[in-house]
C-alpha cells in the first residue's frame, strides 16, 4: 500500500527466485506428506527413498537422462536392474500416485515460467484438475492472486538477486566475525571486501 501511495506508477515485478521457490514449496510439502504416509503404512524404505532423491524429483526435464544405464543407492543390482536417470524417477513416483499425478503440472508451471509465457502459465494454473492433492494445488494456485507481479516477471528482466546476495554476504559476515565494536568498522569492513573504497 505504501509503495502505490508513494509510487503510484511503478510497476510490480515479484522475484523470480520467488516464484521458483513457491513452486517448489508446494511440490514438496505434498512429497513430505505422501512420505509421512508410507511411513503410517509401514513402507519406511520407499519413504526413505522419496527423501533421499528429492533433487531428481525437482530436476529440469530437459536436463533428465534417458539413455545412461547406471546403479543408484537406492536401487542398487542386482536386487534392481540398472537404470537410466528417467526410469529411475519413474521408480520413484510409483510409491505414490498423488505424487505421480502433480509431477507433470508441477513441472508444466516451471517450465512455462521458465520460457516466459505469462498467458500458459495462468491458463496452467487456472485450469489444475480437482484430483490434485489439495494443498498441492491451492498452494499453487494462490499464485493467481499475484498475476501482475508474476506476469512483469516474465516481461522484465529486474532482479533484487544481486541485492539479496549482497545482504546474505553482510550477514555472514556478521555472524562468523562475532560482532563489531562499532557500526563504522562494520560499515568500513563491508566498503572494503565489495572494492568500493580503497585503502591509501
Amino acid at each position: 500500500q505504501l509503495t502505490k501511495r508513494v509510487l503510484p506508477n511503478a510497476k510490480v515485478v515479484i522475484d523470480r527466485f520467488h516464484i521458483v521457490k513457491h513452486m517448489n514449496q508446494a511440490f514438496n510439502e505434498l512429497r513430505i506428506r505422501e512420505m509421512n504416509e508410507l511411513r503410517k503404512a509401514g513402507q519406511k524404505s520407499q519413504a526413505e527413498k522419496l527423501k533421499k532423491n528429492w533433487r531428481f524429483l525437482l530436476k529440469n526435464r530437459a536436463n533428465i537422462n534417458h539413455y545412461e544405464y547406471k546403479t543408484w543407492k537406492s536401487f542398487r543390482a542386482p536386487k534392481y536392474p540398472f537404470l537410466t536417470e528417467a526410469m529411475m524417477i519413474d521408480r520413484l513416483l510409483e510409491f505414490s500416485p498423488p505424487l505421480k499425478e502433480a509431477y507433470p503440472f508441477f513441472h508444466e508451471l516451471v517450465e512455462a515460467f521458465r520460457d516466459k509465457d505469462p498467458d500458459l502459465f495462468f491458463s496452467l494454473l487456472a485450469e489444475l484438475p480437482e484430483t490434485l492433492d489439495d494443498g498441492f494445488r491451492e498452494k499453487l494456485q494462490n499464485l493467481l492472486t499475484h498475476e501482475e507481479g508474476i506476469t512483469n516477471a516474465m516481461i522484465y528482466p529486474y532482479s533484487n538477486g544481486k541485492i539479496e546476495a549482497k545482504n546474505t554476504h553482510i550477514k555472514t559476515m556478521k555472524r562468523v566475525s562475532y560482532g563489531f565494536k562499532s557500526f563504522e568498522n562494520m560499515r568500513i569492513r563491508i566498503f572494503l571486501i565489495n572494492q568500493l573504497i580503497k585503502v591509501r
